[in-house]
């Protein structure tokens, strides 16, 4: 076989390799067909089914939405990026998690900051660490128990311009009578307001 051949041969490997990779990649992702709205469920799945609700709620209304078991935030990250990055279909990005779930969203918007990619809405349910909340996302919500050692506010890194909002749902003006670590995602109130986040933030694009 002449060099020519030889390099051809090798560019049509490399084509395949990284059809491949793309492909394993978007079937991770669900194979998005729309805005990446991605619902990550705490330690144990049947914890956090008021996620799932939410995730039917967008659904009902048009919204494709995703409520999935966690996993490892790099790989979740690189997902995001390569669907995000193949069409503006794909945009924007919304994360949400409750618990562990929402640490895995922190980290992972942190990953998207590497990758030049945006996200428009990160929303937490009582993350299990402070943050930080990277520069790339433009509006982070945290919705607390106050717990005072897991459950608190988080925290955005220095020079962060976007919006940060912590809300203590167990005291204060936005306090929901018998709320807790592990029923605040099935509360209604809560749910309505994720809700509202996820529809504003879908139309800032």
């Amino acid at each position: 076989m002449s060099v020519s051949g030889h390099c051809r041969t090798f560019l049509a490997l490399q084509a395949v390799l990284v059809f491949l990779a793309v492909s394993s990649s978007a079937a991770m992702a669900g194979e998005p067909t729309g805005p990446q709205v991605i619902l990550v469920r705490g330690i144990l799945d049947s914890l956090s089914t008021g996620l799932d609700d939410i995730a039917s709620d967008l659904n009902d209304i048009g919204i494709p939405a995703r409520a999935v078991t966690r996993s490892n935030p790099a790989q979740r990250a690189k997902a995001i990026a390569l669907a995000y990055q193949a069409s503006r279909k794909n945009r924007p990005v919304v994360l949400v998690g409750h618990s562990f779930g929402a640490d895995e969203m922190i980290r992972t918007a942190a990953i998207l900051e590497e990758e030049g990619i945006p996200v428009s809405l990160l929303l937490t349910f009582d993350p299990t660490i402070k943050g930080p909340v990277p520069k790339n996302v433009r509006r982070a919500v945290n919705l607390h128990t106050a717990d005072g050692r897991m459950w608190s506010p988080i925290e955005a890194v220095p020079g962060y311009k976007g919006t940060l909002v912590n809300r203590n749902v167990r005291s204060g003006k936005d306090k929901i009578p018998d709320i807790g670590h592990f029923n605040m995602d099935e509360s209604p109130a809560l749910q309505a307001i994720a809700m509202k986040e996820i529809r504003a933030a879908l139309r800032r694009k």
